[in-house]
């Protein structure tokens, strides 16, 4: 009768086990998949920013070649109006008005594409923490009374204290660890 209940609770040990490992290989998956997804998103990110970086220097460019504009006619009224003075010239001449206005919509511009530069590179800082946080290089994990092997032989550890859940060579941290994390950087993503 002994014999029976050892191997019934062989079978029953053996049945939880790989319930639990087919439930923390979908975990271990899952977690692949959102690094993966949150590491597109960044390299996304990046060539965005890395598209405004250089509109931003285009108009920088622009806007010195106006202000150079500007004070080249600034300089030539001023030659102008001392030849009026002197008798050479009759009438003094007015600057015209349309490239100070479009240095200043330059500007404007260009602060706006600053500020734009400046919120995606916090995004980028963001998910680029969050895939820091999700990456998992800790090692092995001593064995305890909850290591064992799996029926192919690979060494399995639940950890609870820690909640890092290690198959084989992965490792993963349970979902609910990393959860927040990812929420936050998405919530974050959503404000902007």
């Amino acid at each position: 009768m002994s014999g029976k209940r050892s191997i019934s609770k062989a079978i029953s040990h053996s049945e939880s086990q790989h319930e639990l490992k087919a439930k923390y290989t979908t975990e271990i998956k899952s977690l692949k998949s959102n690094i993966k997804t949150l590491k597109r998103e960044a390299t996304l990110a990046q060539k965005a920013s890395s598209a405004d970086k250089i509109k931003i220097l285009s108009l920088k460019a622009k806007v010195r070649e106006l202000e150079g504009k500007l004070d080249d006619l600034k300089l030539e009224q001023v030659l102008h109006n001392s030849n009026v003075v002197e008798g050479l010239l009759e009438e003094p001449v007015q600057i015209n008005s349309s490239d100070s206005k479009e240095i200043d919509s330059l500007r404007l511009e260009l602060n706006r594409a600053n500020e734009d530069l400046s919120s995606k590179e916090h995004i980028i800082e963001c998910i680029e923490k969050g895939i820091e946080s999700l990456n998992i290089d800790s090692p092995l994990l001593p064995m305890n009374e909850l290591s064992q092997l799996d029926p192919e032989g690979t060494l399995f550890i639940l950890n609870l204290s820690s909640k890092i859940i290690s198959i084989g060579d992965a490792e993963a941290v349970s979902l609910p660890a990393t959860v927040p994390i990812i929420k936050k950087a998405m919530e974050y993503m959503e404000k902007k």
